[in-house]
C-alpha cells in the first residue's frame, strides 16, 4: 500500500492538493475527481480496508475550497500528509461517516431501479392463498418450510410458462404480511436482511444486466445494513473521503460490474454468521447478458454464504439444468383452481352475462370450463382485456 500512495503523491495534481496549492487553470472538478479515483485504484482494496478499521476516521485533505479547486465550497478538515489523506480530529462525531455511507447509497442507486416491481398487477384476491397455507399437504412443494429451514438453503425454483402468474407470484411472496415471521425462524437471533429484483427485457439497459441486478440488490441490503460500507467497497468510502463530497457537485464516478460484484460478495461474507440474507430474483430469462454466467454467480453466492434465494423463470433449459434438482414449483399445475376464481369474479361483474347464465345455466357453465381448460395455466388468456388483471 505504502508504494501505491507514493505513486499517487507523484502525481503534479495531487501534489497541488497536499501542498494546499491552488490548482492550475483549465482543471475542472470532473477531471480532478476521475484523476483522483484512476490513482486510488492502485491502492489494494484490503489494505484500504485495514486501515479504515484501525484508524480514526480519514476525511478531507488541505485546503479543499475555491483555492485549491478539488471541491469548491467545501470546507478543510484535519491536516494533509504527503497525498493529502488524513486523520480526522478525535472530537469529531460520526456525522463524516454518514454522509459518505448516505453518498454511496446514492450512488449504487439509480433511476428506475424498481420501475418493473411496482408495474406488476397485485395477485387476484384470494389466489395463490395455497402458497402460505397452514396445512403443510396443501403448500406445494414445501414452499413455506423451505422459506423457515435452517438446513434446506437450496435456491427454490419458480416456473411456468409465459404468463402464468410468475411475476405476480413473486410479488405476492415478498409483499406477504407472514414472509417475514417465516425468514426468521430460518435465522434464529440473526437479523434477516431481504432484497428483491425483477428484471425487465424491454425496459433500461440497468434493468435487464448485470450492473443493474447488483446495484439494486447491494442498495437495499446497504439500506438495511449501512454500517460496513467502508469495508465494502474501501476504494469508494476513501475518495468521498478524499474530496469532501458535497451533494451540489457532479463528481461522481460510475459504478462497474467488477466492482459491484466484489462489493456483494465482501457484504454477504462479512454479515454471515451474524446477519443473514434473503434474495429474491424474478425474471431471469429476461436477463439481457450471459444467462449461463448469471446462473453460476447466483449459484455460487448462495452456496459460499450461505443465502435464501428464490428465483423465477420460464422453463429455459439454461434454468432447468441448474435447478431441476432444486425445490420448486410449476405455476401451470398449480393455478387451476385459483384462475376458476378468477374467470367467474371477473364474469360475475357483467349484468348481462349474469342473466346469460339463469337463462342457460348449462351452457354457460360449459363455457366458463372451456375457457379455463384452454387457458392450460395461463392467466392472460383467461382474462385479458379486464382492466387491472394482468398477471
Amino acid at each position: 500500500m505504502e508504494t501505491a500512495i507514493a505513486d499517487m503523491g507523484r502525481s503534479d495534481i495531487l501534489k497541488e492538493i497536499s501542498a494546499g496549492q491552488p490548482l492550475q487553470r483549465g482543471v475542472d472538478g470532473q477531471s480532478l475527481s476521475q484523476h483522483l479515483w484512476n490513482s486510488i485504484c492502485l491502492l489494494d482494496e484490503s489494505s484500504i480496508a485495514k486501515s479504515l478499521r484501525n484508524q480514526n476516521r480519514p476525511v478531507c485533505s488541505g485546503k479543499i475550497g475555491e483555492e485549491s479547486g478539488l471541491v469548491p465550497g467545501a470546507e478543510a478538515v484535519g491536516h494533509v500528509d504527503a497525498v493529502g489523506v488524513i486523520l480526522a480530529d478525535p472530537k469529531l462525531d460520526g456525522t463524516i461517516d454518514v454522509v459518505i455511507r448516505k453518498r454511496i447509497l446514492d450512488g449504487i442507486g439509480c433511476s428506475g431501479m424498481f420501475d418493473r416491481q411496482d408495474r406488476i398487477s397485485a395477485a387476484f384476491p384470494d389466489t395463490f392463498s395455497w402458497l402460505f397455507a397452514e396445512d403443510p399437504s396443501n403448500s406445494p412443494m414445501g414452499f413455506k418450510g423451505w422459506l423457515s429451514s435452517p438446513v434446506d438453503n437450496a435456491p427454490f425454483w419458480i416456473t411456468g410458462k409465459p404468463a402464468s402468474g410468475k411475476r405476480t407470484l413473486m410479488k405476492f411472496i415478498v409483499t406477504h404480511p407472514d414472509l417475514q415471521a417465516m425468514l426468521e425462524r430460518w435465522s434464529g437471533r440473526r437479523k434477516v436482511l431481504s432484497a428483491k429484483v425483477s428484471f425487465w427485457g424491454p425496459g433500461s439497459p440497468l434493468q435487464k444486466s448485470q450492473g443493474g441486478l447488483l446495484r439494486s440488490l447491494l442498495f437495499q441490503l446497504l439500506r438495511q445494513r449501512p454500517d460496513p460500507c467502508s469495508t465494502i467497497v474501501p476504494r469508494r468510502y476513501l475518495f468521498y473521503m478524499m474530496t469532501n463530497y458535497s451533494h451540489n457537485l457532479d463528481l461522481d464516478i460510475e459504478w462497474e460490474v467488477p466492482e459491484l460484484r466484489a462489493a456483494l460478495e465482501r457484504f454477504t461474507a462479512q454479515v454471515d454468521g451474524a446477519d443473514c440474507s434473503a434474495l429474491f430474483i424474478d425474471g431471469l430469462e429476461e436477463y439481457g447478458g450471459n444467462q449461463t454466467e448469471l446462473v453460476t454467480f447466483l449459484v455460487e453466492l448462495q452456496k459460499t454464504h450461505h443465502l435464501k434465494l428464490c428465483i423465477s423463470s420460464r422453463p429455459w433449459n439454461v434454468f432447468a439444468d441448474a435447478f431441476r434438482a432444486n425445490p420448486s414449483l410449476r405455476m401451470e399445475d398449480l393455478t387451476k383452481n385459483d384462475i376458476h376464481r378468477s374467470v367467474n369474479a371477473h364474469l360475475q361483474e357483467s349484468a348481462g352475462f349474469e342473466e346469460l347464465r339463469r337463462l342457460y345455466p348449462v351452457q354457460i357453465n360449459k363455457l366458463i370450463h372451456d375457457i379455463e381448460t384452454k387457458a392450460q395455466g395461463v392467466f392472460f388468456l383467461c382474462c385479458s382485456g379486464r382492466p387491472g388483471t394482468a398477471h
